[in-house]
């Protein structure tokens, strides 16, 4: 709105000041046709950024040659095809025996100067080095809504939009491991196959409880995300020779546009997998989840609109449905939760990363809350234990 009514604001100086040169903006040069131009004159609405030499050298136009309306037209469309020009208006009018041309042109600004304010968590220059213009140049509403375009690329590219990366460091053991990466070279992949290595096996034996897909979000680069496509077409190719019997394998990649969809597990996670942590011991993913149905679906569900807020479609997540009907299958504790009563002093907390993210957007769920205080407690018990 507020570059419709400067366009507009615009449109009326310049019709404006073309009355006060005597000129009608729609008229047409009158019985001046063919007669020979004897004079041209170069007046500027605005400032003057573009030399009237310059001017004078784009049009077909010139003193000692006949008057055209062809002419001017085709003069008029060069000097917008230069880029520096904003609006043009050009007649011929009698002027003794011959015909006196003027050119009024209102040229864009010139910007000599881009400043980044704001920026904490990179570099002003890095951030500027996302804007494809250089200075000094005439303005160019275009190009500059590619560079701002680019800069939202740019922080989306490095995290999730909205999110203050610097307050969710406090979910991460060391945090300073993830400095010296670069976000462009790592993806998100979600663990939904539940997979474990029975402890009365060898170590190289991976059982698979739950059939289904990790699923990989693309990287920034296309050839990067393209060894993610070899590999996925790789394990989609491969047969395991069991029995006599060559078989596909049961778990597969998937790789998708959308770096949500791997966020898919988040509710899971929060639902499910940290919910086996109880006060005194660890139960059964299928207890946490149907224990108390409604209120798991009520904490799934948060998370869910969570991620929603965060840039993910509905599409990009899994309905509730579908995974209270998964996790019926799963009898034992989560991964995390047996860590935990084993004694670990360190887990994964995705529980308090989705807990700092909410609360950065004012959004709080009184059972992550208990969640979190219930693994916190189990943890500060390990350590004290392992001191």
């Amino acid at each position: 709105m507020k570059n419709l009514i400067s366009s507009l604001r615009f449109a009326a100086v310049f019709l404006s000041l073309a009355w006060a040169f005597g000129l009608s903006p729609g008229a047409r040069a009158q019985g001046v046709e063919g007669v020979t131009v004897t004079s041209i004159e170069v007046r500027y609405v605005g400032p003057e950024t573009v030399a009237k030499d310059r001017v004078l050298a784009n049009m077909r136009t010139k003193v000692g040659q006949p008057y055209s309306e062809t002419t001017v037209e085709d003069d008029i469309r060069t000097l917008y095809d230069t880029g520096k020009i904003q609006n043009v208006r050009i007649f011929g009018e009698p002027a003794g025996n011959g015909v006196r041309v003027q050119v009024i042109l209102a040229t864009r600004a010139l910007i000599t100067e881009i400043e980044i304010d704001g920026a904490t968590s990179f570099k002003a220059s890095k951030v500027r080095s996302q804007i494809k213009f250089k200075v000094p140049s005439p303005s160019d509403a275009e190009k500059l809504e590619e560079g701002r375009q680019n800069i939202i690329d740019f922080y989306q590219r490095k995290g999730f939009p909205g999110v203050d990366v610097q307050r969710c460091r406090s979910a991460f053991t060391d945090p300073t491991v993830w400095d010296g990466f670069d976000p462009a070279t790592l993806t998100l992949c979600s663990p939904d196959p539940q997979a474990f290595r029975p402890p009365e096996d060898q170590v190289n034996v991976l059982q698979v409880r739950l059939p289904t897909n990790f699923k990989s979000a693309r990287f920034v680069s296309d050839a990067d995300t393209e060894i993610l496509r070899r590999l996925a077409a790789d394990i989609e190719a491969a047969r395991f020779e069991t029995d006599g019997e060559r078989i596909e394998l049961p778990v597969k990649l998937k790789v998708h546009e959308s770096v949500f969809v791997p966020l898919a597990k988040w509710s899971m996670l929060i639902a499910g997998n940290y919910r086996c942590v109880q006060k005194d011991a660890a139960r059964s993913i299928r207890d946490a989840v149907h224990g108390d149905l409604e209120q798991t679906r009520a904490v799934y569900a948060w998370v869910f609109d969570l991620c929603v807020e965060l840039g993910a479609a509905p599409a990009d997540l899994v309905p509730f449905e579908k995974y209270a009907q998964a996790a019926d299958s799963l009898v034992t504790p989560s991964s995390a939760a047996r860590a935990l009563f084993a004694g670990a002093p360190y887990i994964e907390r995705v529980d308090r990363l989705v807990q700092a993210i909410a609360a950065q957007r004012g959004k709080r769920n009184a059972v992550l809350d208990e969640t979190v205080a219930l693994v916190d407690a189990r943890l500060e018990l390990n350590r004290r234990k392992a001191a």
